[in-house]
């Protein structure tokens, strides 16, 4: 088993960030880099969520210690661009970055998302209303597409709220009548979202006109124990993370299955309890690997 380190600066990426992985039939995650700690050495404890919106640079929700952490890649390197830690946001579950490089944050306890300027002052809550007679929205994750809109998934309201960049409820997209209990979504270029059932181990799909949300895989019980994050590449794959079973399945434009990788242990390159996940639009997927403490990235080839 390969003794953990404890990122002190920076450490060598090889060219993994470097450009885009060609699509292929089967895609294969080749390990390119393992993150313990921030540059001050403090490690990182149950990271939860990671948003790859930033650009050169991804987020951190290290929710055990109770701050969002930047990460920026620079060359070769992966280096550590400070941390947020905000009263308004103890425990950060999931964390993206928006256009402007503003972070857009949900905290675990109240289930709420807050937005953070830049320079890692709190600027205020987005406002998720109830849906018409129901209980206040309690939010398990959201995902933000280019324009400023955060997509949020309401369990309690079973449905996805659309927050428009001006903060209004621009639309509410269904669950379908037999879902389970849905864990993530993520939204494509073309602005559908795609959510992942942990209980049903199914993805469903709205376009944008969609009101609500049909299946776009079949039941993925045969290679999935309990689906837990997902994201997609902006090229049509797919990547669901096992949180049970330790692997990230990936899936074709299609919706059809294309393989797992990955499996559960504590060497670098495997999994435990894996329970966020994204991609950078350059060939790098960046996972969460909650209970063994760190974040890894991997190279997204055939």
């Amino acid at each position: 088993m390969t003794a953990p380190y404890r990122l002190t600066a920076a450490i060598v990426l090889a060219t993994a960030w470097a450009g885009q992985a060609p699509a292929a039939e089967i895609l294969r995650l080749r390990p390119a880099a393992t993150l313990y700690a921030d540059e001050k050495g403090v490690s990182l404890s149950v990271p939860q969520g990671v948003g790859c919106g930033g650009g050169t640079t991804f987020v951190v929700a290290d929710s055990g210690r109770g701050r969002v952490v930047r990460f920026e890649v620079s060359g070769a390197l992966v280096q550590t661009k400070g941390e947020v830690v905000l009263p308004e946001l103890p425990y950060p579950i999931r964390a993206d970055a928006d256009a402007k490089g503003d972070l857009v944050v949900l905290d675990g306890r109240s289930r709420r998302i807050g937005r953070v300027r830049s320079d890692g002052t709190f600027a205020g809550w987005v406002d998720v209303p109830s849906t018409g007679g129901s209980a206040p929205a309690v939010l398990r994750s959201f995902a933000l597409d280019p324009s400023g809109r955060v997509f949020a998934l309401d369990i309690a309201g079973r449905r996805v709220a659309v927050i428009g960049p001006g903060g209004a409820l621009e639309r509410s997209i269904g669950f379908p009548a037999d879902a389970g209990f849905p864990t993530d979504l993520t939204v494509d270029p073309r602005g559908t979202v795609f959510v992942v059932d942990g209980l049903k181990r199914t993805v469903y799909a709205a376009r944008k006109d969609d009101k609500d949300l049909a299946a776009f895989s079949k039941s993925l019980a045969e290679d999935l124990d309990y689906p837990s994050a997902i994201a997609t590449d902006g090229a049509g794959h797919f990547f669901i993370a096992d949180e049970n079973g330790g692997g990230i399945v990936i899936l074709g434009p299609d919706g059809s299955f294309r393989g797992r990788q990955s499996a559960y242990g504590w060497r670098e390159g495997y999994l435990r309890y894996p329970s966020g996940l994204c991609t950078n639009g350059r060939g790098l997927l960046v996972v969460a690997d909650r209970e063994n403490q760190r974040v890894q990235v991997f190279k997204v080839g055939d």
